[in-house]
């Protein structure tokens, strides 16, 4: 099994048209968005005001609020508000603005669908909770101190930090805090 843990504020951050984003991974290793790469998963502010979304033809996309309020529209539609700590898909191919007051904290993931999907959950309890990952699975944490026990070893992950698991097998693991977790099945 190997196990990373990657500081999210020690990574480098890029501008985008509607505030910075910070790559936490991509796949293949060494690419770029303007790369065909496979999926990415990164964290992004959005600054005040109204911006309009990166086009990502032939991906699926998920954004995940961590921190504000913002505002999303999909082919200038009318424009709903996205809650914290909720999931929220969409093509990458289709017109995406979003609208804010302040500063917005997010979360995102990219992925080519035709070559299979990425499953996430978002956890928060404060018990010790029983779930299955696959072979493949990252796990973050964006707030407080959380707990991971994998195979009766524990792992605390800080604000801001995420874990990278590859193992053989899917298996067993417990996790308290908020999380979001998933499976990347690529």
């Amino acid at each position: 099994m190997n196990i990373e843990i990657i500081k999210v504020n020690d990574l480098e951050k890029s501008m985008w048209s509607g505030g910075t984003t910070t790559q936490i991974f991509i796949r293949p290793e060494n690419m770029t968005v303007k790369d065909d790469f496979n999926y990415r998963i990164s964290q992004a502010s959005i600054e005040g005001g109204e911006s309009t979304f990166t086009f990502f033809n032939a991906y699926s996309r998920y954004l995940v609020i961590l921190e504000g309020d913002v505002f999303i529209s999909h082919n200038d539609e009318e424009y709903q508000k996205l809650e914290p700590f909720q999931k929220h898909s969409f093509d990458g191919n289709i017109k995406t603005k979003s609208k804010c007051e302040g500063r917005v904290i997010d979360f995102n993931i990219i992925y080519k669908s035709q070559l299979g999907k990425i499953n996430f959950d978002i956890i928060n309890t404060k018990e010790n909770k029983k779930i299955e990952i696959a072979s493949n699975t990252f796990i973050y944490n964006h707030e407080n101190t959380s707990k991971i026990s994998i195979k009766n070893k524990e792992y605390k992950l800080n604000s801001r930090e995420i874990m990278l698991i590859k193992n053989d097998e899917n298996i067993e693991i417990e996790v308290s805090g908020l999380l979001i977790y998933g499976d990347i099945l690529l």
